[in-house]
């Protein structure tokens, strides 16, 4: 069984499908169908409020007030409890970046297509 998240890690793919929806509505509010360019303006809108989406959550969990454990044995205090999750191994809050970098990727391939086809 592979483990896709931890914690509150679902954030993630739930951010990146809204940011998508998001993405899509304002491309059809400013171009309709078959726009030239409304692909890029997705692809940026998605990949902006899908990494704003994860930066927001992690930042609100981390900021969480955690526990502190005193072990007996060598009187070492461990801080447990403020963690925003991982979804796929990698903590929530680096998902902000790889959101952010795959939304960059998708903006410019559109662009390039479309300076292509001219």
């Amino acid at each position: 069984m592979i483990i896709v998240w931890r914690g509150w890690g679902i954030i993630v793919p739930l951010a990146a499908l809204l940011g998508l929806f998001l993405g899509a509505g304002v491309a059809s509010l400013f171009g309709g169908e078959g726009t030239r360019g409304m692909d890029a303006l997705t692809a940026a809108v998605a990949g902006l409020s899908s990494a704003g989406v994860v930066w927001f959550a992690a930042k609100k969990l981390e900021g969480r007030p955690g526990r502190v454990l005193i072990d007996k044995a060598t009187g070492q205090e461990i801080k447990v409890g403020a963690s925003a999750g991982s979804f796929f191994f990698i903590p929530t809050r680096y998902w902000t970046y790889i959101l952010l970098t795959i939304g960059l990727a998708m903006t410019v391939s559109q662009l390039v297509k479309l300076a292509m086809n001219r």
